[in-house]
């Protein structure tokens, strides 16, 4: 018995370590093969769940997200407005108005004319017939008044559009208000000095009332690009530029202009706290004019508004027709 038992547990020396040590490399085999298949199968699993997993976030991570467009606000264009007197229908003998000049005083049988001018608020140019359908102004009264594009005239052309309404020799007096509109496609605008501006027709000169005309001038730093010029008339300025205020007052009995002899004071007073004292420009003596002017510098940092000013007039033996003066108003704007 122990014979068999020592047999098995003792090596042949001839067998070069073999009997128990082959059977314990063919176990060590079989492990290490084991152990390879299963760490193989562990990291393809491993590999198989990350691609898996990175998949799902791809998908999740390329979804297109949803964007809204912001559309491009509308242009608003600037306005600004004349109205002159025609060259036909003038009353004899009164100096309140003269052909082609600027007034918002009128006769029955005169012609009202409207001056209108366009603008790009960007660039400061003006928007003609190509860009616009039509300008029409349209009065309290009633009455329209379809104006046309001035730069397509032959002789005269000019980057405005105009148009004319001839006063009813039998109109009552009063004060007429009107608006100006603009037609085309998707059209919006600034509407400066014109949804409340208005003129006055008068019927009679009564013997002891002044008439009173009233015009802006601008000066200063014109911006360029034509909505203003420099010493023409406006009603619109921007930050930096000159108002220049001329004022006629006539004796309606003779059409003449009224001067310091008579009148003691002249003061613009603006809603803003701003007044402006005249002065009687007949005593000047390099550029005499029968009119009272005086001037307000825009301060560079104004904000675009209206301005609403009266004219007062002090002169204690007589009294004075308010033509168009009482709430008469320009606007400040800025240039984008």
């Amino acid at each position: 018995m122990s014979n068999d038992n020592s047999d098995r547990d003792t090596a042949d020396p001839t067998d070069g370590g073999g009997g128990t040590s082959t059977v314990l490399r063919s176990r060590s085999a079989a492990t290490r093969r084991k152990f390879l298949a299963t760490n193989a199968a562990v990291w393809t699993s491993a590999v198989v769940a990350g691609c898996s997993s990175q998949g799902q976030q791809e998908d999740e991570t390329t979804e297109a997200p949803t964007t809204t467009e912001t559309p491009e606000p509308t242009k608003n264009y600037v306005l600004s407005e004349d109205l002159i007197a025609g060259s036909e229908g003038l009353p004899k003998d009164a100096g309140l108005v003269s052909a082609c000049a600027p007034t918002r005083t009128f006769m029955p049988g005169m012609h009202a004319v409207f001056k209108v001018g366009v603008y790009d608020p960007e660039t400061g140019e003006s928007v003609g017939n190509d860009t616009i359908d039509g300008v029409t102004v349209k009065m309290d009264n009633g009455v329209t008044v379809d104006l046309t594009w001035a730069g397509d005239d032959e002789e005269h052309p000019h980057p405005y559009w105009n148009g004319s309404w001839t006063i009813p020799e039998d109109a009552d007096p009063g004060t007429i208000k009107y608006s100006v509109e603009l037609t085309g496609e998707n059209i919006e605008y600034q509407n400066v000095e014109v949804a409340a501006d208005e003129f006055s027709i008068i019927d009679d000169f009564h013997p002891k009332n002044y008439v009173v005309t009233d015009e802006l001038v601008a000066s200063g730093a014109v911006p360029e690009g034509g909505l203003v010029s420099s010493c023409g008339t406006s009603r619109t300025f921007v930050p930096g530029m000159t108002v220049v205020f001329d004022v006629g007052v006539y004796d309606p009995a003779t059409g003449e202009p009224v001067s310091n002899e008579t009148i003691d004071e002249m003061v613009v007073e603006m809603d803003n706290g701003v007044t402006v004292e005249l002065q009687w420009a007949g005593d000047d003596e390099e550029h005499p004019a029968p009119i009272w002017g005086g001037s307000w510098d825009v301060p560079e940092d104004a904000e675009p508004t209206d301005v609403t000013y009266t004219i007062n007039i002090t002169d204690e033996e007589n009294n004075y027709r308010d033509v168009n003066v009482e709430e008469n108003t320009f606007s400040i704007v800025t240039l984008e």
